[in-house]
C-alpha cells in the first residue's frame, strides 16, 4: 500500500479525519501545511501575507517532494491540486481521496476562522468559499481516485464512511 492522500476544500476535515484514519490503519500521519509551518518556522497566513501565494505554492511542492516514501496518510493543502507537478507526484505515491463537504457546512465551520488567509482577494470567508468552491470541486473530482461525501457527518461517521469506501473500491485494502 502506498500513501492515502486526503484532498478537499479548506476546512473539509482533512486533518481531523486524517489523524483518526491513520490511527485506525496504524500509519503515520502528515499534514502538509503543518509540515511547511514546522520547516519555515512561520504560519501559513504569515507566509501568504509576506511572500504571496506563488511563493507558498513553491514551498508546498518542495515540502511534498521531501516527504518519506513509506505508506502514510497525508492531509494536503486545499490548493495543492492546482499544481500539476504535485498532482502527478501524488498519483505515483498512492490513492487520492476527495473529502467532499457541502458549501454550507464549510461556511459554518469557517465562520470564525482567523487562522487561514483569504484567497483571491476575497473580503470574507463566505465570499472566498463562493468564489473558489465550484472551481476547486471540479479539480478535486478530476484528481481523485475516490470521492467520499462527509457532508453533515460526525468525525466517527466520516471515518467509517471513508474506510468502507476504501474497502469497496480496493477490496484488498
Amino acid at each position: 500500500m502506498g500513501w492515502i492522500v486526503l484532498i478537499g476544500q479548506r476546512a473539509c476535515g482533512k486533518t481531523s479525519l486524517g489523524m483518526k484514519l491513520a490511527e485506525h490503519l496504524n500509519l503515520d500521519f502528515i499534514d502538509l501545511d503543518e509540515e511547511i509551518e514546522r520547516k519555515e518556522k512561520k504560519n501559513i497566513s504569515d507566509i501568504f501575507e509576506v511572500f504571496g501565494e506563488k511563493y507558498f505554492r513553491t514551498l508546498e511542492l518542495k515540502t511534498l517532494l521531501s516527504l518519506p516514501k513509506k505508506p502514510i496518510i497525508l492531509s494536503s493543502g486545499g490548493g495543492l491540486v492546482t499544481q500539476s507537478e504535485a498532482l502527478s507526484f501524488l498519483k505515483q505515491r498512492g490513492k487520492i481521496v476527495h473529502i467532499k463537504v457541502a458549501k454550507a457546512d464549510l461556511k459554518e465551520r469557517r465562520k470564525n476562522d482567523k487562522t487561514r488567509p483569504l484567497l483571491n482577494g476575497a473580503q470574507s470567508v463566505s465570499q472566498e468559499i463562493d468564489d473558489t468552491y465550484d472551481y476547486r470541486e471540479d479539480l478535486y473530482i478530476k484528481s481523485s481516485d475516490l470521492q467520499v461525501d462527509c457532508s453533515g457527518l460526525s468525525i466517527v461517521d466520516s471515518i467509517q464512511n471513508i474506510q468502507s469506501s476504501l474497502c469497496q473500491k480496493w477490496p484488498k485494502f
